[in-house]
């Protein structure tokens, strides 16, 4: 008999759509822009992503009580720091300012406590029930495909956007959806997750190096310093730890890539050392980099670093609750912040966002889910050097922009699509293969 029996059909049907939700999340959400709301960039992609992620419910409940074997594994540390973060941010919510404002947030960042703990859901239906090398070849492409479509669209409003924020409204938000939109087009090139059971064919490899190359020249021109600093470090880290696997297996890889290494920091110095010559000033966006600690942002962030500090100082256990910096900000007002921007709901660094507002305890449980981040990527490193590798670059590089920013929707729907795959590669069952560039 070929017909599935009846409560098999029910877990077919359960496991399909619970796919299909969640991969349209993926793809649609960054896409949605509507004037007709008050935030038309943001609001709009938060409602939908909840909608979405509500109705991905019910087919995941039914799997969990029909199918035991996708229920995600609540030992696992990854698992257990990101629930420790929920009841810690809850925590310092009751015992905060605005506990309102702490689960809503407002319609401009549409965040909060509430939005968090979507985010969590997400996490754990997606790693109950993508398990297979085909689910993350499919994930990636969406992935992709959508950051290709906000890319594009940022290009055709060029005259709009002299910084390309394509439909992210933010161009900060945009290049921090593209540090992982471009890590994921460097896994294809991995045995891991490459679409081709033999030696991967030259023009798949040119598409790959070529939408890369496409999104780094339109992260460079969303002109975030933050993004490029991420980009860069991530790119340092890549190179040290996979000249470990190279160094042995291919010296003719590992010395191309410390000669690109070497001409990168080397072109940096000189951009820093002659950053007051013509040559640098014909460049705007060049010299925007090249005098980064001279420009009124900067000096505007610090300002509110310093800000963040001293109002951890007057809550340091359990801090204001979440989303009330615009409080701390009022309190502490510092009439020197410049013209450029003059007010702050956030401090412009998540680590220090979880100090002011979620005290130590909060800022704790920040420091334990990196750590355990860090763990995991480090187990995969022991067995699968290059991939390792480039999983420390794309979480390297999102913590330095989040250092410079904020988190905010495109970067966590990245960060918690990179948090499901390294909790996939971690827990996988079979084998651990040699991963290698072809």
């Amino acid at each position: 008999m070929n017909q599935l029996s009846n409560p098999h059909k029910s877990v077919f049907y359960a496991e399909n759509i619970l796919k299909g939700i969640l991969l349209l999340a993926l793809f649609i959400t960054p896409l949605i822009y509507s004037s007709a709301l008050y935030m038309p960039y943001v609001a709009g992609k938060a409602y939908l992503f909840r909608l979405l992620v509500g109705i991905a419910l019910i087919p995941w409940v039914v799997l969990l009580f029909r199918k035991p074997d996708i229920r995600p594994n609540f030992r696992n540390p990854l698992v257990i720091a990101l629930l420790i973060m929920l009841f810690i941010l809850i925590i310092t919510a009751i015992t905060g300012v605005d506990i309102r404002r702490s689960f809503f947030s407002n319609t401009e960042r549409s965040d909060g406590i509430i939005q968090y703990a979507y985010w969590i859901l997400f996490f754990l239906m997606f790693i109950s029930i993508f398990k297979t090398k085909k689910d993350w070849q499919i994930i990636f492409s969406i992935f992709i495909f959508t950051a290709l479509i906000n890319c594009i669209y940022g290009f055709a409003h060029f005259s709009s956007q002299p910084r390309l924020f394509g439909l992210f409204g933010n161009s900060s938000f945009l290049a921090g959806f593209l540090i992982f939109a471009i890590g994921f087009c460097l896994l294809f090139l991995f045995k891991r997750f490459k679409p081709f059971t033999e030696k991967t064919p030259i023009w798949f490899v040119f598409l790959v190096v070529a939408l890369v190359l496409f999104f780094a020249t339109t992260l460079f021109l969303t002109q975030t310093r933050g993004a490029y600093l991420g980009v860069l470090l991530g790119f340092i880290i890549f190179s040290v730890l996979s000249s470990i696997y190279f160094w042995r297996k291919s010296k003719r890889t590992f010395v191309v890539l410390t000669t690109i290494l070497f001409v990168v920091l080397a072109s940096l110095i000189l951009m820093f050392v002659f950053r007051e010559s013509q040559f640098i000033k014909r460049m705007p966006i060049v010299y925007r980099v090249a005098n980064i600690t001279h420009t009124t942002s900067v000096q505007d962030r610090l300002s509110q670093w310093s800000t963040a500090i001293t109002a951890f100082k007057e809550r340091p256990i359990l801090g204001w609750g979440p989303e009330t910096f615009d409080i701390v900000t009022n309190k502490y007002y510092d009439y020197k912040i410049g013209i450029y921007e003059p007010w702050f709901d956030r401090p412009h660094n998540q680590a220090f966002q979880y100090l002011a507002e979620g005290g130590i305890v909060l800022f704790g449980a920040y420091l334990f889910l990196v750590a355990m981040v860090f763990r995991l990527i480090f187990k995969i490193f022991k067995k699968e050097k290059i991939l390792g590798s480039l999983l420390f670059a794309i979480y390297i590089g999102y913590i330095i922009q989040s250092l410079i920013l904020f988190d905010a929707f495109p970067m966590f729907l990245g960060l918690f699509v990179l948090l499901a795959l390294i909790y996939y590669l971690q827990t996988e069952s079979s084998p651990a293969v040699v991963s290698g560039l072809p």
